[in-house]
């Protein structure tokens, strides 16, 4: 399993990249995304919608069912309890070392390392390099 970052999903979302692809260049036909992740590219969207009011009813409609198709193509891996508690205590790990880093960063290791993986599809390596188990691929 490898997971992509929001900024990964985007680049496919608005034609850049497509999914098989992806699944070409990085010989896996599993491809996953995390629900902290889901919640930043529904965020984006709603941005646009409520905030920039950039998006006809249309083009939000369009949008949100390509959002949803890409979804429905990945696996996607939840936050629990399990990985809600490491999350969080990575966070404090790196605040105590005065490596803070937003807490969504640390709750998308958490899932993918809790749930025994470790590669990242990721265009910004600077938050995610701070976790030794994660093993980031540059796309």
């Amino acid at each position: 399993m490898i997971f992509i970052d929001t900024n990964i999903a985007i680049e496919i979302l608005n034609g850049n990249n497509t999914l098989d692809d992806l699944i070409t260049k990085l010989s896996s036909d599993k491809i996953g995304i995390t629900s902290p992740y889901i919640v930043e590219l529904y965020y984006s969207l709603y941005k646009l919608k409520y905030i920039k009011k950039e998006l006809s009813k249309s083009k939000f409609n369009e949008l949100s069912f390509d959002l949803e198709q890409l979804i429905k193509e990945l696996n996607c891996f939840s936050l629990d309890l399990k990985n809600a508690i490491l999350g969080a205590k990575l966070y404090m790990k790196l605040k105590g070392k005065r490596q803070e880093i937003e807490i969504f960063d640390c709750l998308i290791a958490a899932i993918i390392i809790s749930n025994d993986y470790q590669k990242l599809v990721i265009n910004n390596q600077k938050h995610f390099k701070r976790f030794e188990e994660l093993e980031l691929i540059s796309f």
